[in-house]
Order: C-alpha cells, then sequence, then structure tokens
C-alpha cells in the first residue's frame, strides 16, 4: 500500500512544482502588461529572480516524477503557442517549435501521458478563458470563450474533462488540484 501512496504523493508534487514553473513563466512573459494593468504577479515580486525560482520548480517537479513534469510542461508550451506564427529564436513558428516539443515528450513518455497532458492543459485554457471572459472582452483579448460561446466552451470542456478522466484519471487529478490551488491563490490575490 505504502507504494502507490508514495507513487500518488510523487504525482500531486510534481504537477504542483510543474505549475509553479508555467505560472512563473506566464507571469514572466505577461509582466510588461501587467504593469500597464496595476497588476502585481509573482515576476513583480521576485524579479530577476523569476526565471531561476521557474527552472527551481521544474527541476523538482521531474526529480519527483519526470513523465508528469515534462509531459505538462510541454503541453502547456504546445498550447500556449498555438496561433503563434513568429519565428523564434529555433527559426520555426511558435506553433510548430510547441508540436515539436509536445511530439518529443510522446517520443520519450508514450502517446499516452503525452495526450493526456495535452488535453489537461487544453481545458485549463478554456476554464482559464471561461473565468477570465469579462476581463479578457473589456481587453479585447482572443479568448475561447469569445469564439465558442459559453455553452460551447462548457461543452467541449466537459466532453475534454470526460475523455481525459478515462485515459489517465490520476494525472487529471494531480492537475486538478494544482490548478485549483492556483484558481483559488489568484481569486484571492484578487480580492485580498
Amino acid at each position: 500500500m505504502w507504494p502507490i501512496i508514495c507513487k500518488h504523493l510523487l504525482g500531486c508534487g510534481s504537477a504542483f512544482f510543474v505549475g509553479w514553473a508555467i505560472r512563473l513563466m506566464d507571469d514572466h512573459l505577461d509582466s510588461d502588461f501587467d504593469q500597464l494593468l496595476g497588476k502585481v504577479n509573482w515576476s513583480t515580486r521576485l524579479g530577476k529572480g523569476t526565471t531561476a525560482y521557474a527552472l527551481y520548480a521544474f527541476a523538482f517537479s521531474v526529480l519527483l516524477d519526470p513523465e508528469i513534469g515534462v509531459c505538462l510542461l510541454t503541453a502547456a508550451y504546445a498550447v500556449g503557442m498555438v496561433g503563434e506564427t513568429r519565428r523564434l529564436p529555433t527559426r520555426l513558428p511558435g506553433y510548430l517549435e510547441g508540436a515539436l516539443l509536445w511530439l518529443t515528450s510522446a517520443w520519450r513518455f508514450g502517446l499516452k501521458t503525452a495526450w493526456a497532458a495535452l488535453g489537461i492543459m487544453i481545458a485549463v485554457q478554456l476554464i482559464d478563458d471561461l473565468l477570465d471572459q469579462a476581463q479578457d472582452q473589456w481587453l479585447m483579448s482572443p479568448n475561447w470563450t469569445t469564439k465558442l460561446g459559453i455553452i460551447g466552451t462548457l461543452l467541449v470542456s466537459v466532453t475534454l474533462l470526460a475523455v481525459l478522466h478515462f485515459l489517465d484519471p490520476w494525472l487529471l487529478l494531480y492537475a486538478a488540484l494544482s490548478f485549483l490551488y492556483f484558481q483559488l491563490q489568484e481569486r484571492v490575490k484578487r480580492h485580498g
């Protein structure tokens, strides 16, 4: 029984720390925009240390469970690069760079975990867009809820979560706990 509990604790911890890595990376990329809005994010607090702490969190995630850490991070990057046509330092357009990175994790850790991680990150993006619809509409930021409508976004999210529950229920649970933590943290920070 103890090995199973340990496996789940490591998986949950890996999802939590990769969540921190993604949060810090996202805050760093959005820092200029957030400063214009007067929003304090982790990048503002950590300054030049943001990248170091993001790498530290990712390293800790990979130490706990390499498959979960790498697959979730590459899926987050792939989803974040959808629609990005600028050529990046690799001389590839962003969407292709993201797809190749995700494919590399699928090759290394298997399609099942890679697909589950990608589905989770798509679901996270859809749910986040639902929660931020009013703000994104005011800022004229791209948002899936604007494209699909509230009902469409809900239907796609629920369908995706059902498929993910079938595909890898444990990874879904680990990621859901991490997502809930970061959503609660963000909501408390906004209203605190």
